[in-house]
């Protein structure tokens, strides 16, 4: 028997981790925590500083017969930084989190999702992530 896919799509606010080195935002998911680590150009900084304190993701599967593969890894702007999306492929599962990982956007972007987010279905190969910054 075929266990049953995720696809989403959920939306969660994150906020930026300003005592992390690195730029990270966190969420809570249930009582997991939920770290994204943004591409500068999803932000429109790679300082904290200067990087807006609160995002907004919507996560998804990518349905493979509606995605082109020139999208992968690519950021696509609808209204100029305020909405965009990137392709994240499975890198490995850890513990408690699924890691996706998406690269070729002048740095990469690493993305740990808790499985509680999956619900006890199996994690997608491929996850879209939309962003808003919140202003």
């Amino acid at each position: 028997m075929n266990q049953s896919e995720w696809a989403g799509p959920i939306e969660l606010e994150f906020t930026i981790d300003k005592d992390h080195s690195s730029l990270r935002y966190n969420s809570m998911l249930m009582t997991q925590s939920f770290s994204y680590y943004p591409p500068p150009v999803f932000v429109g900084s790679n300082k904290k500083d200067d990087a807006p304190e609160r995002i907004i993701l919507t996560l998804g599967k990518v349905k493979e017969s509606g995605w082109d593969s020139k999208f992968k890894s690519e950021v696509r702007n609808t209204v100029e930084n305020v909405f965009n999306y990137l392709v994240y492929d499975f890198e490995e599962e850890m513990g408690h989190s699924i890691k996706y990982f998406a690269k070729d956007l002048k740095g990469n972007a690493t993305l740990y999702a808790p499985k509680g987010l999956f619900r006890g279905l199996k994690y997608p190969e491929k996850l879209y992530v939309a962003i808003r910054l919140i202003t």
